[in-house]
């Protein structure tokens, strides 16, 4: 079975509308650089939030080049279930990387999460490039900067920012920028089987990759498609 008519396909970035777990046995083989992306976490928040969905990460890899690699996002309850399935099918990882944050509610009866968490998968040739961050102790024995742990501390995305969207659970770009820049190379392609705002494809576009993206809602394939109109967002 053939790909559906691109929903948006210009530049280097594809958006198609439907089911990922479909199109994706038909980019069975296609050698992407990498597999980033923010799946349901099945805490029903939203409608199509309400099922936690497991069998798609095997489809997804099947996809993924020999030096590729993925990064999955979710909450720590969300991502341990993902981890524990897919383990079992003897998906083995290479890190749980912590995204921090501190904007967000607050409950007096409730431990508020201030953090997401990010799975780390990558194939037998895959060459991690560690980026780097600006060091909060100045050592002379490294300098003004320091290669980026497992901890990456970015704001999330609120209300009066530039690149606010009304998807709930919108991802920043610059958040998507670090496993870019980390894992692939300049003119890589990267897959996005739960696209959403398309703040995946809009990194990709920013950092001279091209990308494909995939949602089942096509109202956020409207939104992504606009972003991607946009000029790149200065911070």
């Amino acid at each position: 079975m053939a790909l559906p008519v691109p929903y948006y396909d210009r530049a280097g970035i594809t958006i198609y509308h439907g089911d990922c777990r479909e199109l994706l046995r038909d980019l069975a083989g296609a050698e992407v650089d990498l597999v980033l992306t923010d799946p349901p976490y099945g805490i029903g928040q939203a409608e199509w939030d309400k099922d936690l969905l497991l069998g798609w990460f095997g489809l997804a890899r099947d996809a993924i080049a020999i030096d590729g690699a993925a990064y999955v996002f979710g909450n720590s309850l969300t991502l341990s279930r993902f981890q524990a399935h897919w383990e079992q099918q003897g998906i083995e990882w290479a890190a749980r990387i912590c995204w921090v944050y501190e904007s967000g509610p607050r409950h007096d009866n409730a431990w508020t999460s201030k953090h997401e968490d990010c799975l780390f998968w990558k194939a037998e040739d895959h060459k991690l490039k560690v980026i780097r961050e600006p060091s909060l102790c100045k050592d002379k024995r490294w300098g003004d900067e320091r290669f980026m742990g497992d901890v990456w501390a970015v704001p999330r995305i609120l209300g009066n920012y530039v690149e606010r969207t009304e998807h709930p659970t919108q991802k920043p770009v610059k958040l998507m920028e670090i496993p870019i820049l980390a894992s692939t190379r300049r003119g890589g392609t990267i897959l996005d089987p739960f696209m959403g705002s398309g703040s995946t494809l809009r990194a990709a576009k920013d950092l001279h990759r091209k990308a494909i993206g995939i949602d089942i809602d096509e109202r956020w394939c409207e939104v992504a498609a606009k972003r991607m109109a946009q000029e790149v967002f200065q911070f």
